[in-house]
């Protein structure tokens, strides 16, 4: 059988690929390479936070929890998101067992300073406002929680 072009493969001047039992393959742009593990496990927990950056956060964040500074103003690095920046900032505090305020600030920064009273009360308040609704939303579908629950069918009874 003669193999023939389709007219996308005349455009770009070259014969489609097989794949290894001689059927045509299709590209979609993807490329696949061997990766050494040990590079594949650093890259998959790339997101987590590296054991330097962290003793640098609790270097900082211990400064705020000893009342040695009142504040502080972060600059992450311009590939860094400010959720990430927050995620990691709040991770160290609570190991610390810290309540702090994590805020955005004009030009890429991020302030941090330790929670006051009056924030904490706030931060209670709403809590428990935010759970009432939820409880109240619960008891009108007639369920304890509607979150992770599956509704199991009723119990299959044999008939007589």
């Amino acid at each position: 059988m003669k193999n023939e072009q389709t007219a996308e493969e005349q455009r770009m001047g070259k014969m489609p690929e097989t794949n290894h039992h001689g059927a045509p393959s299709r590209n979609f742009g993807w490329k696949f390479e061997p990766l050494p593990i040990d590079e594949a496990r650093g890259l998959a927990s790339a997101s987590r936070m590296d054991g330097a950056e962290y003793s640098m956060l609790r270097e900082q964040f211990t400064l705020l929890v000893d009342d040695k500074i009142a504040s502080m103003r972060i600059t992450p690095p311009p590939a860094v998101s400010y959720q990430k920046v927050r995620h990691h900032c709040l991770q160290v505090a609570k190991n610390l067992a810290v309540a702090i305020t994590v805020r955005r600030a004009p030009g890429g920064h991020i302030v941090c300073w330790k929670a006051t009273t009056q924030e904490l009360e706030t931060r209670a308040q709403r809590g428990a406002a935010l759970q009432s609704r939820r409880d109240a939303k619960a008891l009108e579908k007639g369920t304890t929680s509607s979150r992770g629950k599956r509704q199991r069918p009723t119990a299959h009874t044999p008939r007589a």
